[in-house]
């Protein structure tokens, strides 16, 4: 939030000096700028700001394009009045490039701190996780009906427990030091990990929310141990890549390991503290599944 203010307050003083500037006078003249970069300079911040695909422009890139356009639209219709090159004209062409630049700069630096902060806001809530996130509470009623349908036609089943390692959240919330803080930046982590898990499921697959724990259990019909095994590889993959975490997983598979949901997450949690089940590295992400 610091830098979001202050990138607008830069913001604010570069525009402040570009439609004040015209007023110092020296020794040899005034800086004669010309209306043209007045107006393009405030346009250039607002089009960086509101419009996220000129935001994710390189940064190089955009100082050239907003440059070699205002060269452009002076030698095209100002070049009597104020040509681009010769004697003083120069170096007032430089002056209007320099300050172009600035403003480019300082509404790309806004525009980033904008998305930052925008994101931030959308992962301290569940609503843009992902269709496939739901409360346990709420979906107790599917999760026996798959059960149910497993026993009755012999097919595999997994649970699968997610949740952040403790020293890797420590890390991501850059040791913040009050409770409030630390809360707020473990909330961050999990909801993001909940996105990036969301990400890598198929469409059968359900992420589960526990209230008050920051963990997901991943419900996954049609799924033996080996398959969560490999699954469990891309969250962990996934997770680290996106996120810059590392996450502790477990599995409870059916029939093999317990016969009802909540003995399958006892035996996940199992694992999860006292890993009793040795996972495979990490491998390279594969090509999304089509049933994805």
């Amino acid at each position: 939030m610091r830098h979001l203010k202050t990138s607008i307050v830069y913001l604010i003083l570069g525009l402040t000096i570009l439609f004040n500037i015209k007023r110092l006078n020296f020794e040899e003249g005034k800086i004669d700028i010309l209306p043209l970069f007045y107006a393009l300079g405030f346009a250039v911040a607002l089009i960086i700001i509101l419009f996220p695909l000129f935001r994710r422009i390189n940064l190089f890139i955009s100082l050239i394009l907003w440059n070699a356009l205002g060269l452009l639209l002076k030698a095209a219709f100002f070049a009597e009045e104020s040509p681009v090159f010769g004697d003083i004209n120069t170096y007032l062409t430089i002056t209007e490039l320099s300050l172009l630049s600035i403003i480019v700069v300082l509404a790309h630096q806004l525009a980033r701190n904008l998305s930052e902060f925008e994101e931030a806001v959308e992962n301290m809530t569940l609503a843009t996780v992902g269709r496939q996130l739901r409360e346990l509470d709420e979906a107790a009623e599917d999760i026996q009906t798959e059960l149910i349908r497993s026993r009755r036609h012999h097919h595999p089943l997994s649970v699968i427990i997610v949740e952040p390692e403790a020293g890797s959240v420590q890390a991501a919330v850059h040791r913040s030091v009050l409770e409030v803080q630390r809360a707020m930046m473990s909330r961050y982590v999990v909801v993001s990990l909940g996105r990036a898990i969301s990400g890598e499921l198929r469409r059968t697959d359900t992420i589960l929310q526990q209230s008050g724990r920051d963990r997901f259990i991943v419900f996954c019909p049609e799924t033996s141990a080996p398959d969560a095994l490999v699954m469990i590889n891309r969250i962990k993959t996934v997770a680290e890549e996106k996120i810059g975490v590392r996450v502790a997983c477990g599995i409870g598979a059916f029939p093999e390991d317990a016969l009802t949901f909540e003995e399958l997450v006892r035996q996940a949690e199992l694992q999860v503290k006292q890993p009793a089940l040795s996972l495979p590295e990490p491998a390279p992400l594969a090509p999304a599944d089509s049933a994805r």
